[in-house]
């Protein structure tokens, strides 16, 4: 994509592993809102920059336009006739594909940046004593979901989090904890630990029929996953 790619070496000084710890994390990622956080007394939402980011809306649209006249120079140049070359990597088509390639290495930057400034602020700025997330398991969840939710799941880029959020959590001498995959932190109660069979994805209220506890599906995952006792470590 005609880019150029610079990469910094600081030697920087080994990190004070003595300072003081705060409270600890249980983080709930999802597609609607990308992670809640909760440290016991309060929960933080952070929305998914899929949806509020117009950075990524304006490069999606423009991605899908290039597309779409790429797709009618190669039916144009089918009706014209000649070899392969000529119909799919004319020069014009492939001036376009560069176009779309930018686009992308956009998106993919854009995506990347928020989830490393996102990481910063659980480890860096928050200082827990540890942090507790699920065990995702993407590639099942992927296999398992329609065509456009695999796409909103893979836009999420929850891998390249747990991967970032390890390296970071290990850079600072903070424990991560990965609960059991299958944990039911969405179905199970905060208050009372009552589990219930079914859960819908449209669902978005917890509503508990034993001990009455109404509150967000969401933050009532994040509070459970920071109480679990059943986890594995991340390193």
């Amino acid at each position: 994509t005609d880019g150029y790619y610079i990469m910094l070496i600081v030697d920087d000084c080994p990190k004070d592993m003595t300072q003081k710890r705060s409270n600890p994390l249980g983080i709930d990622v999802g597609i609607k809102t990308y992670a809640t956080i909760s440290n016991g007394e309060r929960c933080l939402k952070v929305p998914n920059p899929n949806k509020t980011n117009r950075n990524i809306k304006k490069a999606e649209r423009k991605i899908i336009a290039l597309q779409r006249v790429i797709s009618g120079k190669v039916e144009k140049n089918k009706r014209k006739g000649g070899t392969a070359t000529d119909i799919y990597q004319s020069k014009n088509i492939q001036k376009l594909w560069v176009r779309v390639r930018k686009y992308m290495t956009q998106l993919r930057n854009i995506r990347r940046d928020f989830i490393k400034k996102l990481c910063h602020m659980l480890v860096v700025k928050a200082k827990p004593r540890y942090i507790t997330i699920e065990d995702l398991g993407t590639e099942d969840m992927l296999k398992q979901a329609g065509h456009k939710l695999a796409d909103r799941l893979q836009k999420c880029n929850l891998y390249y989090f747990r991967t970032h959020l390890t390296w970071k959590c290990k850079q600072y001498g903070i424990e991560l904890r990965i609960a059991d995959r299958m944990f039911a932190s969405s179905k199970t109660c905060s208050g009372c630990g009552h589990k219930k069979s079914k859960l819908g994805l449209r669902t978005r209220t917890y509503v508990c029929k034993h001990c009455g506890l109404t509150l967000d599906r969401d933050k009532n995952a994040a509070i459970n996953l920071l109480r679990t006792e059943k986890y594995t470590l991340a390193y």
